[in-house]
């Protein structure tokens, strides 16, 4: 004769729900730190891509656009963007979705750097949208 298992009570239950959620809760903090990773390694890209169409620019016209906010309609004859590499206003974007800052000399870079560039300064802002900290991007 087969006997019956006694089923789950109530409490057991709530146990195993508040386990599932607290791994559940650990797993997704994880992925914040991975999307953070992945936004970086996307605005260097960007920023080497804007970088290649700006010596071809440079070549074309013997001179770089104008200081400020780089637009895709600068560069687009120049190179290969991705759509998501731009905003709804034509201006390239980072990782982060903020503009990409693009300037010239003398620099007026609100960015923390000793670098002497001769040509042109790519920043990102990075992961915290401010100018002049460590997780700055840029293409020197």
């Amino acid at each position: 004769m087969l006997k019956r298992l006694n089923p789950m009570t109530m409490v057991e239950i709530l146990v195993v729900l508040t386990l599932i959620a607290i791994l559940s809760g650990l797993l997704m903090s994880g992925l914040g730190t991975v999307t953070d990773k992945g936004a970086a390694v996307d605005t260097k890209k960007r920023i080497f891509d804007i970088q290649a169409a700006l010596n071809k620019y440079y070549i074309s016209n013997s001179s770089y656009p104008s200081s400020g906010t780089l637009s895709y309609n600068d560069l687009a004859p120049f190179g290969d963007f991705p759509k998501d590499s731009y905003n709804a206003s034509n201006i390239f974007i980072d990782g982060y979705e903020q503009p990409i800052g693009y300037f010239l000399p003398p620099y007026s870079s609100p960015a923390k750097t000793n670098v002497n560039m001769k040509s042109y300064q790519l920043i990102s802002k990075g992961a915290d949208g401010k100018y002049g900290n460590d997780d700055d991007i840029t293409n020197f």
